[in-house]
């Protein structure tokens, strides 16, 4: 295989590896191959190699934003939140959270 020229091409190489992998194991236990494509880790792995997940990696929005929310924001600014599609920091008295929207 010639050498990748771009990150679309990187992509493109790192799902045809792991369709080999999961075809692998396929041919040794297909209850493997289907626990393997049923995993949280591989799920979210599909998303970050997708279109969109590529997108909201090259925009930050991965990266919680730098200001922490209070309760009352977070619920009153949930549908912003939703639409940003970016995590946010909770912040209470004695604890605080991230949300993560998927």
């Amino acid at each position: 295989m010639p050498a990748p020229r771009g990150p679309a091409d990187s992509v493109v190489r790192l799902r045809r590896l792991l369709d080999l992998i999961e075809e692998a194991t396929g041919f040794i236990a297909p209850s493997l191959r289907d626990a393997l494509r049923a995993a949280t880790w591989r799920r979210r792995l599909d998303f970050l190699l997708s279109e969109r997940g590529i997108e909201r990696y090259c925009r930050r929005q991965h990266v919680p934003g730098a200001l922490a929310l209070t309760p009352r924001e977070f619920r009153y600014g949930f549908s912003r939140i939703g639409r940003g599609n970016q995590p946010v920091r909770v912040r209470r008295v004695r604890s605080s959270g991230l949300f993560v929207p998927d």
